[in-house]
């Protein structure tokens, strides 16, 4: 009994196993036939362009937030943790404008 349960067990493992690579059990037993259509081996990537910083800029610390800058016309929108807001020029990395959002929303509280 214990050898029909081993081969019971086997075979769903073998099954299981089938889907999930290239290397297919049922075939390497001789169960089922290779593919009619095997996947074509990927050709090698050779590079074409070689990626370089134009341009790096400061805009603060992160203090453990996961910023991601966004660009919209010409300007690219950076945020950091301690409150700074960014505006860099995309084509030089000029400082457009940087602005303290605590500082600023601390003298409108203080305002009113």
């Amino acid at each position: 009994m214990s050898s029909v349960r081993l081969a019971f067990a086997s075979a769903l493992v073998a099954f299981a196993v089938a889907g999930c690579s290239s290397w297919n059990p049922l075939v390497a037993l001789g169960i089922r036939s290779a593919p009619a259509n095997p996947p074509t081996p990927l050709a090698p990537i050779t590079a074409s362009v070689t990626p370089r910083a134009v341009w790096t800029a400061q805009a603060g610390k992160s203090l453990g937030f996961a910023f991601r800058p966004g660009s919209q016309g010409g300007r690219i929108y950076v945020a950091a943790g301690d409150g700074a807001l960014t505006i860099l020029d995309e084509d030089s990395g000029r400082v457009i404008t940087r602005i303290d959002s605590r500082s600023a929303m601390a003298r409108s509280s203080r305002a009113r």
